[in-house]
């Protein structure tokens, strides 16, 4: 069994709002849970990962220690750039492989290009 890392090999700023490491973990982490949700009981993609955004955006936030209204700030700022990498990332996927041609189409390797 691995050892766990080290809060020192963590960078500092890892699990608070003003880090930009964070909403990117977690997009990947809604996208994972949001596909997983869509595909096993059909559950509208994109509602899904607003919630699920605001959810873990609202559990990051919880641990900074300052005003309200900062607090919200940085939730609704961090809750959408979260949704968006999530989004984002489904939709480049999708795009990427509703193009692809059926396997043993192309005459060649370089056919789908030229």
């Amino acid at each position: 069994m691995t050892p766990a890392v080290a809060p020192s090999k963590l960078p500092s700023d890892f699990l608070s709002p003003t880090g930009s490491l964070t909403p990117a973990a977690a997009g990947a982490i809604v996208l994972l849970i949001t596909n997983t949700l869509g595909a096993a009981f059909g559950l509208p993609r994109a509602l899904t990962a607003l919630v699920l955004s605001a959810i873990i955006g609202a559990l990051i936030v919880a641990r900074f220690k300052t005003t309200f209204v900062t607090r919200l700030g940085y939730w609704v700022v961090n809750s959408l750039t979260i949704f968006a990498v999530a989004v984002g990332a489904n939709g480049v996927v999708r795009g990427l492989t509703s193009d692809l041609p059926a396997p043993g189409a192309s005459s060649g390797f370089l056919a789908p290009w030229l």
